[in-house]
């Protein structure tokens, strides 16, 4: 356990240079758009599995298709939202 002190209440402290790290994650300025990628693409996920249940239960080859595009759609969003937040913590 490198860079970590024991504390008299028994609790470990957190060295600096790690704090600093943390606060860097924990403080993007794309939060906002992580979170609409996320949320959307869930949504969309959710959606895409309703509409291609109704639409594979009713025969219905529009429905079916809409519903695997919500589904394609949804994918996409959290890959690149994944894809995104992997970007800076890739060690080239």
């Amino acid at each position: 356990m490198q860079g970590l002190r024991k504390s008299w209440g028994g609790r470990k402290k957190i060295a600096p240079h790690q704090r600093t790290r943390r606060n860097m994650v924990a403080q993007t300025s794309d939060g906002h758009v992580f979170l609409i990628k996320k949320l959307g693409g869930l949504f969309a996920i959710i959606l895409g599995c309703l509409l291609t249940a109704v639409g594979v239960t009713f025969e219905s080859g529009g429905t079916t298709f809409l519903g695997v595009l919500f589904l394609v759609l949804g994918a996409g969003l959290l890959v690149l939202k994944i894809v995104r937040r992997n970007e800076g913590s890739s060690s080239s």
